[in-house]
């Protein structure tokens, strides 16, 4: 789907009230073009993201990525996602969406099924030796450093 129809029909519209009035109408439904067309095309973009949202609920699917390229949109079904827990980790769990480049996305992919895990454990473990918590069976970057006395 391309979005270029909606902003092309409301840049359309917004001419049509500009030529309504005298010169200085129009130079200011110029000017509402200039800033308002950007700001429609994202409020479409995020009204299209809830409304998939809602969709995926109803239809029963864990989600339906929303991807942008310029003017065209896809709307993509996501594959499930598996997550695999040690007994320890009895946190709840939070989803969030993330917009990665394709390049970082594919790198990561190949990552993950080089280490025989799925993307989202990948990240997961990733995301924790990030912040400090570690993943437990990673003992990769653990460093003692300071001073000690006897």
């Amino acid at each position: 789907m391309q979005t270029s129809w909606f902003t092309e029909t409301l840049r359309s519209d917004l001419e049509a009230v500009g030529s309504m009035g005298s010169d200085k109408a129009m130079k200011v439904a110029e000017r509402m073009i200039t800033v308002a067309l950007p700001l429609a095309k994202a409020r479409m973009l995020e009204a299209m993201s809830m409304a998939l949202t809602e969709l995926s609920g109803v239809l029963g699917i864990e989600r339906i990525d929303l991807r942008v390229s310029g003017d065209d949109v896809t709307f993509v079904p996501a594959e499930p996602t598996v997550v695999t827990r040690t007994t320890e980790q009895t946190a709840d769990q939070a989803r969030f969406s993330l917009r990665l480049p394709d390049d970082l996305k594919v790198r990561i992919d190949e990552r993950a099924a080089a280490e025989g895990t799925s993307t989202n454990t990948w990240m997961v473990r990733a995301l924790e030796a990030a912040v400090g918590r570690g993943a437990p069976h990673s003992p990769r970057n653990r460093r003692l450093s300071g001073y000690g006395q006897a």
